[in-house]
């Protein structure tokens, strides 16, 4: 009686990821894209929905996937993995561009001993992101091949100085000698990586990266260990088009790369 009170105040809460998978896959497994779709509220919430979709397909439980954190830089822990045993990140990008979020955490994952990339691209049409392909890579060791000879170290201090800006707008002038030059500099030794400091007019200091995954495709086609067209995912689906508005960038003035 006390499980039954639990789960009906957690899926009261506000703030949460998602439904359980169980939900998602019930209502979207082996359905056409014509008939089926998701709607979503967060600008976000379609990466959050395809990612609960690809654990499941990796084996994962609905009790699983909702033990992870909101906040992981896991997505999928290797002991949920069961179809490969490691772990595993999904990114979605409406571009050729796979932002990979926290530059640090990327490069840590990068020297893991195994760790794969779920990548689902996907076109906008209205108010709706369609997935157009599924891509799953093989990132064990690819550290060089992303960040060229770049160490730890100075993609922290880099970082480091990116985040103890004031509050408030900087000029041109001012990026450039705070963290631009510096930036250049690093990503003419890196590889695939780009690095893409946020520092907005307000108080947004980050710094993070990203890679083209055409260009990724093409120097390295034998990490890709599975490409599928539609929402085919391995042996199972995912949901072929979730409702979900285009997202709106500041405009560039607020954001100063």
């Amino acid at each position: 009686m006390l499980s039954k009170f639990l789960s009906v105040k957690l899926l009261r809460l506000p703030k949460r990821k998602m439904t359980t998978v169980h939900d998602l896959t019930t209502k979207f497994q082996k359905l056409s894209l014509k008939n089926t779709h998701h709607n979503g509220n967060e600008t976000q919430q379609h990466g959050f929905v395809w990612e609960k979709e690809i654990g499941s397909a990796l084996g994962a439980s609905d009790e699983e996937m909702n033990s992870i954190s909101y906040t992981s830089n896991i997505d999928l822990p290797s002991c949920f993995n069961r179809k490969h045993g490691v772990d595993n990140h999904c990114k979605t990008t409406g571009s050729q561009t796979v932002c990979m979020g926290s530059v640090v955490n990327t490069f840590d994952h990068l020297d893991s001993d195994k760790t794969h990339l779920t990548v689902i691209h996907y076109t906008q049409n209205e108010h709706w992101k369609i997935v157009e392909n599924v891509y799953q890579l093989d990132l064990t060791g690819m550290r060089a091949e992303f960040f060229g000879d770049i160490t730890y170290e100075e993609i922290f201090n880099l970082e480091s100085i990116i985040k103890r800006i004031p509050p408030g707008r900087l000029n041109k002038s001012e990026r450039e000698r705070i963290y631009n030059k510096m930036k250049r500099e690093l990503e003419s030794r890196s590889g695939l990586m780009k690095l893409n400091p946020k520092v907005d007019s307000k108080s947004q200091r980050r710094l993070q990266c990203s890679f083209n995954i055409n260009i990724f495709m093409e120097k390295y086609p034998g990490r890709c260990i599975y490409s599928g067209v539609g929402n085919k995912f391995y042996d199972g689906y995912i949901s072929p088009k979730i409702e979900s508005r285009r997202r709106r960038l500041k405009r560039r003035k607020d954001i100063q790369s």
